[in-house]
C-alpha cells in the first residue's frame, strides 16, 4: 500500500525488523537516565529475556525511540514457599525472591 508516496507495508516490515534487532551492549559507569540514541532524558522501560528456567536477563528499552539495551544484568527468580501460600485450584501461588546480579564477562560488540 503506498500513500502519499511512502510505501507502507515497507515501512512496517523495516519497523518489525528493527524491533528484533539484537540489544546493545552499555556499560553504566554511575547513572543512565539518558537514551545514548535520541537523548531521552526519563529512563528506560525493562524488559526480561528468559535465558533459564529462574534466570532472566534485563534489557532496557527507550521509550522515545525503542533502541535495546543490554547492561549485562540478569536476575535469578527462585519461588519461595511461605505458610501463607494461596491455593486456587490446581495452581499454587508462592513468593519470588528476586536478586539481580551484574555479569562480569561481557563482550563490548
Amino acid at each position: 500500500m503506498v500513500v502519499n508516496n511512502i510505501n507502507i507495508s515497507e515501512t512496517i516490515r523495516k519497523e518489525n525488523v528493527m524491533d528484533r534487532k539484537k540489544p546493545e551492549q552499555i556499560t553504566i559507569a554511575e547513572e543512565l537516565h539518558v537514551c545514548p540514541e535520541c537523548g531521552y532524558e526519563d529512563g528506560f522501560h525493562t524488559s526480561f529475556v528468559r535465558q533459564t528456567k529462574e534466570k532472566c536477563k534485563i534489557i532496557l528499552i527507550c521509550p522515545s525511540c525503542h533502541a535495546r539495551f543490554d547492561p549485562n544484568w540478569m536476575i535469578n527468580i527462585r519461588p519461595v514457599r511461605t505458610p501463607d501460600c494461596i491455593y486456587s485450584g490446581r495452581r499454587k501461588s508462592f513468593n519470588i525472591e528476586i536478586s539481580v546480579t551484574q555479569q562480569t564477562s561481557a563482550q563490548p560488540n
